[in-house]
């Protein structure tokens, strides 16, 4: 199976935020680091994120 890879566009709708919020989340360490997937786009690993997610979840 292969990964799926979030854009910024996905992240948005996903936690309803603004593309400056989703880079500012990740300048604090609360989102992990896209990888960059060609020469104009970058990506987020949704297995990361769901992750994460599950993380903040369990904290709360």
């Amino acid at each position: 199976m292969s990964k799926r890879w979030l854009t910024y566009a996905d992240l948005q709708k996903r936690y309803s935020k603004t593309r400056v919020t989703i880079y500012r989340w990740v300048r604090a360490g609360i989102l992990p680091r896209p990888k960059r997937l060609g020469p104009n786009s970058v990506g987020w690993d949704e297995e990361a994120l769901d992750a994460r997610d599950a993380e903040l979840e369990d904290a709360a």
